[in-house]
């Protein structure tokens, strides 16, 4: 088992040379599509042919190499290697996180002959840049980028495969990643495959060629040739969409009534981006006094906070994790002061299920998230006169999307969960809807999908909740 933390993060982006924020910026990469930081798949890669290399003697040179990251592997969360076979020196191996297959890997390789290239050609890493916007859609415009690195940091991360492979083949292979993190697509990409093949009397390169064979414009797919004297091959990639902008507070006020929900002290819990930012900038405006929760967003919630206040609202912000039962803001709370409505956001990455796949990791992760965390916030509350939950549900428990099982069935026992404190409380008003899907950062998609607008949405059911 493997397990990439913030500081092994930063150091495979030292010496790769990709900056890409979606790896190393926690709160960019929060407001990105996968809503925290994404592992580098290169790196993946390259740990999993570092296992490869521990289960065999002698050195090897690829031949064909074929790479499919399929889902994001997050940081802090284990992930492994499983050899799917081995047959004539072809193999294939899937990179595994929470029982789902991340990235496949296959690739021919022969035992070469000696002399093995010097193992300390490379000896300098790549500058550290900010990564482009590629802006030239234009097909067949030659480009290159240098492969840079110090042998030292392989010797360190992947030190089997720096005995088995040699130094120039994992060159190509790692600078891949800051040819697509930092130069094309660049800021907003997604790294989704690539094939190489390489020749058998390999010379020692110094660059990559690449051109773009094709753009398509309707899924933002870049379909790019890469070569050499070496080497043949192709990756594909995507621009990420962009987050989703919620709309201001001064956009929102003609929409609600003045002194509308006046007698609300609000808590939004997880309203420092999506839905619960919109749901508490309509209260503000409608005269309720608005408190949001942030667990990593602290930036994005000051500055809803700041703008509601500037508009003569009346708006703060609280860092709490739903996780941690861990109420101590609130017990320094006098009486009036506390909530009198809760409004429960908090979520995981939503598109994290494989079809034809339990996880049951996956499930426990989301029922943190969508039971756990929602009964310890009633159950604490309760005792404080606090009688009002609106919480959330989803369409998607109708619609029993296959690669969303575990996201629905922990969303459904929320939805029983409900009813369980209707029921235990005669005096508790719990507020359960299923949402249709809205355009938030959580719902972005590579291709296109119908997402309604959350302001009227999210306002007609705040009104029928009060």
């Amino acid at each position: 088992m493997k397990k990439i933390n913030q500081s092994s993060q930063l150091l495979f982006s030292n010496f790769s040379g990709d900056f890409n924020p979606v790896h190393v910026d926690p709160i960019y990469a929060r407001r990105s599509m996968y809503g925290e930081q994404v592992v580098h798949g290169i790196n993946t890669l390259l740990l999993a042919l570092n296992y490869f290399s521990q289960k065999i003697n002698n050195n090897f040179q690829i031949n064909k190499i074929d790479v499919k990251f399929i889902k994001p592997v997050f940081l802090d969360t284990k992930f492994d290697f499983k050899i799917i076979s081995k047959e004539k020196n072809n193999v294939h191996i899937n990179v595994l996180s929470d029982d789902s297959v991340t990235t496949k890997i296959k690739f021919e390789y022969h035992n070469p002959a000696p002399p093995f290239f010097n193992k300390n050609y490379y000896k300098v890493r790549p500058k550290k840049l900010k990564p482009k916007i590629f802006s030239n859609e234009k097909n067949n415009i030659n480009h290159s980028i240098n492969i840079s690195y110090d042998y030292k940091d392989l010797v360190e991360i992947y030190p089997n495969l720096f005995e088995k492979l040699n130094s120039y083949q994992i060159g190509v292979i790692l600078t891949l990643t800051r040819l697509v993190g930092m130069e094309c697509p660049g800021l907003d990409s997604l790294f989704s495959s690539f094939n190489i093949t390489f020749k058998n009397n390999l010379l020692i390169n110094k660059k990559i060629n690449y051109r773009i064979r094709n753009y398509d414009q309707r899924f933002s797919l870049y379909d790019i040739k890469i070569y050499s004297d070496d080497f043949d091959g192709n990756i594909i990639a995507f621009n990420r969409p962009k987050p989703v902008s919620q709309p201001s507070y001064s956009n929102l006020i003609h929409l609600v009534k003045k002194n509308e929900f006046i007698n609300q002290r609000a808590l939004i819990i997880g309203g420092s981006r999506g839905l619960g930012e919109i749901t508490a900038k309509l209260l503000s405006i409608g005269g309720a006094k608005v408190t949001i929760t942030y667990n990593k967003g602290i930036k994005d919630s000051n500055s809803i906070v700041n703008e509601i206040n500037s508009c003569g609202g009346t708006a703060k912000s609280v860092k709490f994790n739903i996780l941690k039962k861990n109420f101590s803001y609130f017990d320094s709370q006098k009486i009036d002061h506390l909530p009198t409505h809760i409004y429960y956001y908090p979520t995981p990455f939503i598109f994290s299920g494989s079809k034809g796949v339990f996880s049951e990791h996956l499930f426990n992760n989301f029922s943190k998230f969508y039971v756990e965390g929602f009964f310890n916030i009633v159950e604490y509350f309760i005792k404080k006169n606090t009688n009002n939950y609106f919480y959330p549900s989803t369409v998607a428990l109708d619609e029993l999307s296959a690669d969303m099982l575990e996201y629905t069935l922990a969303k459904s026992s929320g939805e029983k969960l409900c009813e369980f404190f209707q029921h235990r409380f005669s005096n508790i008003n719990i507020y359960s809807t299923k949402l249709p899907r809205l355009a938030t950062d959580q719902t972005v998609s590579l291709f296109p999908v119908k997402n309604e607008n959350p302001r009227k949405v999210i306002l007609k059911h705040i009104r029928q909740f009060n």
